[in-house]
C-alpha cells in the first residue's frame, strides 16, 4: 500500500512509518547508495567491542548493513528515534530506543555515530549544540557521519540543482502528485541545513548527490 502522505509531514505516522523504506527509495534514488557509503566508513572505525550511535535511526538500514560487523567484532549498537511508529519497524541490529536524542542523556559515549537525514528536521537554534554534544561525547579516533539536505546554492546554478532533484525523483518512479504533496508537507518540518555549520566545527565532505551532501568528523 503506499504512503499516505500527511498534511503536516510527521515521522509518528504509521503510514508514514510502515512504508518508510519504499517511500524514501522512490524518492531519493541515490539513498541506498549514499547508506551503504556511510556504513563502509562507519565500519572503518568499529574495532572490538567498539559503539555505534546511529540518531534518528528510522527502521534501521544502518545497523542492518553492519549486522555482520557489529556482531564479529562484538560491538554494541545503539539506534535511537524520537517516532515510536519508526521502532516498531525497527529491522536493524542492535538495540532500539525511542527517546529525543536532543536531550543531553541520550547521546551516550561512541566510537561511532551516523546522523541520516535528521540534522534538517530539528529546530535550527538547537542544532550547533547538538551537533557539540556529538562531538564531545565521541571517544578519541573515533568518528561521525553526517548526511542531509543543504541550503540551495545561490543563483541559477542552485535552481538547476533543485530541479535536477526533482526529476531524480521522478526517474525514482514518483509519482508528481505525490512529489508536490510531499513537498507542501515538509513546509516548516524539514530546513536544509546551512553547511557551513557543519565545516566551521571541522566536519569534511565525503559526498553530495544534488541538494543532499555527507560529511565526517574525526576525533583526534
Amino acid at each position: 500500500m503506499a504512503m499516505q502522505i500527511p498534511e503536516n509531514w510527521n515521522f509518528k505516522n504509521k503510514s508514514v512509518a510502515d512504508n518508510f523504506d519504499n517511500h524514501v527509495a522512490e524518492q531519493l534514488p541515490w539513498y541506498h547508495m549514499a547508506q551503504n557509503m556511510a556504513a563502509h566508513l562507519l565500519r572503518s572505525y568499529l574495532g572490538n567491542k567498539s559503539v555505534l550511535l546511529d540518531v534518528g535511526c528510522s527502521t534501521g538500514g544502518i545497523t542492518k548493513s553492519l549486522k555482520k560487523t557489529l556482531s564479529d567484532r562484538e560491538c554494541y549498537a545503539l539506534s535511537l528515534d524520537n517516532s515510536q511508529e519508526m521502532i516498531d519497524n525497527f529491522d536493524g541490529y542492535g538495540d532500539s530506543v525511542c527517546c529525543d536524542a536532543m536531550s543531553d542523556e541520550a547521546i551516550i559515549e561512541f566510537d561511532a555515530c551516523c546522523v541520516f537525514l535528521t540534522l534538517m528536521f530539528l529546530p535550527v537554534k538547537d542544532r550547533f549544540d547538538f551537533i557539540q554534544n556529538l562531538i564531545d561525547k565521541a571517544n578519541k579516533g573515533g568518528v561521525i557521519i553526517i548526511v542531509d539536505k543543504v541550503e540551495q546554492i545561490k543563483g541559477y546554478l542552485g535552481t538547476s540543482i533543485s530541479r535536477m532533484t526533482l526529476s531524480n525523483k521522478l526517474d525514482g518512479g514518483a509519482n508528481p502528485k505525490e512529489i508536490l504533496e510531499k513537498e507542501l508537507s515538509l513546509c516548516g518540518a524539514q530546513r536544509p541545513i546551512d553547511s557551513g555549520l557543519l565545516e566551521g566545527l571541522g566536519f569534511i565532505k565525503w559526498f553530495q548527490a544534488g541538494d543532499f551532501a555527507g560529511w565526517a568528523y574525526e576525533k583526534r
